[in-house]
């Protein structure tokens, strides 16, 4: 059944790379070995969270529970399928999970609406940014549901490979080029598995595709374990130069018992370098999610190194995938936290400090800030560099 649901109660099949707090409550419960299959792949089908939740009996989780059943049946009901959404942003830093749009302002509409095959939604953005205008299709798509554990998607989705929050080593997309994957996923003797193929027209200099593949598998409650590959060809479909034709990257995810309240996991990400296969960069982290009063903390500390040798070619592998900043430092350190309230306000602040082997330390602090508002959701933020760097933005989505 292709009904599952979606971030900020709307009716797509998956949950989505634009809510973070989502994330870190589906995460907590898949840490309390509530949920079987793999989570570390996003846009993440609601077939793999289908199961969760009624089964969990801890109050810690009580907040986690209620927010993911409140998405599936948002889904189930088609709920909130009609958005208008107002945003802008000036200078804003990407590179970190449901980081805000970098555009100065837009207006946009969207209809979606999932049964039990198909899915699809129609969105469109109007867009201003310094006296120029523009319009895209982004978080449009169309979804066919042909086994039950099999989907092809045709649109424009963002996406977020790897367990990571703030460095990604994998794929971390904006959703602004149109792409057709494939995802499958199943129970087997050595566990849960999720497949996904992705193949994008990136249409940039000297190539023309890109061709994402992902295996994942959860061997045990406790385990998970990543393995993703991209390949690039050119305008006449032949393997490009910009590598040896393929870059490769692994992630492992372990979880541990619960201590004090606290779901938590660490984990590792590594990636080869965009020529050759010696190892080009790699991120360790940390996480976990603690709840109280009805309220849920979540912290997460990372830590991102870059071979020397590696930087140049990893950063033209990001912008082959319309990614930015996310090699451009040697050495990366971020702490986050997200917090929930229980009267559906949600506040996050992300503080990192990189060096990028030339000069200083540059340090950031990114605050972000949700609320209800007028019967829809707002969202205000703002990010400050040690180098004098500013931005802020804000976002406005009224769903009916």
């Amino acid at each position: 059944m292709l009904l599952f649901v979606s971030a900020n109660g709307v009716a797509s099949p998956w949950a989505e790379v634009n809510d973070p707090f989502l994330r870190s409550d589906i995460l907590a419960l898949a840490d309390s070995g509530m949920i079987e299959n793999p989570v570390n792949a996003f846009p993440l089908p609601w077939s793999s969270v289908g199961v969760i939740a009624l089964d969990a009996n801890s109050d810690d989780l009580t907040m986690a529970r209620s927010h993911v059943l409140y998405q599936r049946s948002s889904a189930q009901l088609n709920r909130g399928n009609r958005a208008l959404t107002l945003s802008g942003c000036d200078d804003c830093r990407q590179g970190y999970f449901a980081a805000p749009d970098d555009e100065q302002t837009s207006l946009g509409v969207s209809y979606e609406h999932a049964s039990r095959r198909w899915a699809y939604r129609i969105a469109t953005q109007a867009i201003y940014d310094q006296s120029d205008y523009d319009y895209q299709w982004q978080g449009s798509y169309l979804a066919w549901q042909v086994f039950d554990s099999t989907t092809v998607t045709l649109g424009y989705l963002p996406r977020w490979w790897g367990p990571s929050w703030q460095h990604n080593l994998t794929l971390d997309t904006s959703g602004d080029d149109v792409s057709v994957d494939l995802t499958s996923g199943g129970q087997n003797l050595l566990g849960a598995w999720h497949i996904t193929s992705v193949l994008t027209d990136v249409d940039r200099d000297g190539y023309h595709y890109l061709w994402s593949n992902r295996a994942q598998i959860k061997p045990a409650s406790w385990l998970e374990v990543g393995y993703s590959a991209h390949y690039w060809f050119d305008k006449q479909n032949q393997p490009s130069s910009l590598q040896d034709d393929v870059q490769q990257s692994a992630d492992i995810q372990i979880a541990f018992p619960n201590v004090a309240g606290w779901s938590q996991r660490v984990y590792g990400e590594a990636t080869t370098q965009a020529e050759g296969h010696d190892l080009g960069a790699y991120v360790l982290g940390w996480s976990g999610q603690i709840g109280f009063d009805r309220h849920a903390l979540r912290l997460v500390i990372e830590s991102q190194t870059v071979a020397d040798e590696s930087q140049l070619s990893l950063e033209k592998v990001a912008d082959s995938m319309s990614v930015s900043r996310r090699y451009q430092y040697q050495h990366s350190m971020s702490f986050a936290s997200y917090l929930q309230l229980s009267n559906d306000h949600q506040l996050s602040f992300i503080l990192s400090k990189q060096y990028d082997g030339y000069i200083e330390d540059e340090r950031n602090l990114e605050v972000n800030y949700q609320l209800p508002l007028l019967s829809g959701r707002f969202n205000i933020g703002a990010g400050f560099s040690s180098f004098d760097d500013q931005s802020i933005w804000s976002r406005y989505q009224f769903r009916f």
